[in-house]
């Protein structure tokens, strides 16, 4: 949603709380926290009450800065891949994903991979269990249960949570690629 005129608005390049999201998402996959720094640097988006986190290239942080001179941080809605939002809690985006793809980055563990019929049914909002689920790469525990989700070809479909009850093994949907059709956006 864009920001009022009145909203304030900062823009901050490398702070505190991407990092923070960064490491704990980093960790929860298992993927190496240098390898990605390496290849893009982070920002935040600071409004009332939440602050976007976004990941681009080096050159993009300067020349937004630039840019924000001339029309005003108010205006500034978002800036490279969107990969997270802190509002009180860590919520990944689906970006933090498609960039560790794009950047040859996989996950070691946090993730489950689902079958066809599971991504048709996951893509639809729902939670998907038993033989949709066709591989479980459990998180570490402080990760509450996050896990990417992915597809037999280990492409990202979204984000869910593991939920795990004697012999069941339950991925609540907590965002998807089908989201974005069916929000509207």
């Amino acid at each position: 949603m864009p920001p009022s005129e009145n909203e304030k608005v900062i823009l901050q390049h490398g702070c505190a709380e991407a990092e923070a999201l960064l490491k704990l998402i980093a960790g929860c996959l298992g993927v190496d926290l240098a390898l990605l720094k390496e290849s893009v640097e982070l920002s935040c988006i600071k409004r009332a009450g939440f602050v976007d986190v976004y990941a681009h290239t080096r050159n993009l942080g300067n020349e937004a800065e630039l840019l924000l001179q001339v029309v005003g941080k108010e205006r500034l809605v978002a800036m490279g891949v969107h990969i997270g939002r802190i509002n009180g809690r860590y919520i990944p985006m689906l970006g933090f994903l498609s960039l560790l793809r794009r950047i040859g980055i996989k996950p070691k563990r946090g993730y489950v991979r689902l079958t066809e019929g599971g991504v048709k049914h996951f893509l639809y909002g729902r939670d998907v269990w038993g033989e949709s689920i066709s591989e479980v790469a459990r998180p570490t525990e402080n990760c509450r249960g996050l896990v990417a989700v992915l597809n037999e070809k280990g492409e990202p479909v979204g984000w869910g949570r593991l939920q795990e009850n004697h012999d069941h093994i339950l991925v609540q949907n907590l965002v998807d690629l089908g989201w974005y059709l069916r929000s509207g956006v």
